[in-house]
């Protein structure tokens, strides 16, 4: 009797984190593939996903197909996307160190449109050509306005202890294809 008294400090020490997210709110679907979305009452659209991600974890990629925890209703066990792909990551058994990339289809937002109107000036690409670059820390003025969008700074949080090494940037209509080098 006395060793059930002790089992949950038990799985802590050995690293399971099942249930972190069902702690703050959040319901983890699984499927085979590798791809699991994350539900949640506190999202405007209902049981709709509020978050869509394929954990590749043979290659160490990570894909974040939709990250839309602004449209969220407030709640006092909200997650931040960092700490939910740490938790998707523990889930598929996927040690953060050895993430080599990440990769994202972004909508345009006022940054990222920035940083391509930027780069689009800088580098004399036509309105009606698409941006498609390597980005990389050597490329100072590049790689601040690439750095300035929300899911760099995720990123950083979530592996504090690694580079990201270069940025492959390929516009598209109405959004952009941002994958996350890291070393």
């Amino acid at each position: 009797m006395h060793f059930f008294s002790l089992l949950p400090a038990l799985l802590m020490f050995v690293g399971v984190n099942a249930g972190v997210l069902e702690d703050h709110g959040y319901t983890l679907h699984k499927s085979d593939d590798g791809t699991c979305t994350i539900t949640t009452d506190y999202y405007k659209e209902g049981n709709q996903p509020v978050n869509e991600f394929t954990v590749k974890k043979d290659s160490g990629i990570i894909v974040i197909r939709q990250a839309l925890n602004d449209l969220e209703t407030k709640h006092r066990d909200q997650m931040s996307l960092t700490k939910i792909l740490e938790a998707v990551c523990s889930e598929y058994d996927l040690v953060l160190d050895s993430i080599n990339s990440v990769v994202m289809d972004a909508y345009k937002n006022d940054d990222l449109t920035d940083a391509l109107e930027y780069y689009r000036e800088l580098y004399s690409v036509a309105d009606n050509q698409y941006v498609t670059a390597y980005i990389t820390p050597a490329m100072s003025k590049e790689w601040q306005r690439f750095t300035m969008f929300w899911l760099y700074a995720n990123i950083r949080n979530m592996l504090p202890r690694s580079s990201v090494t270069e940025i492959r940037v390929i516009e598209k209509e109405e959004s952009c294809l941002l994958t996350y080098f890291i070393a």
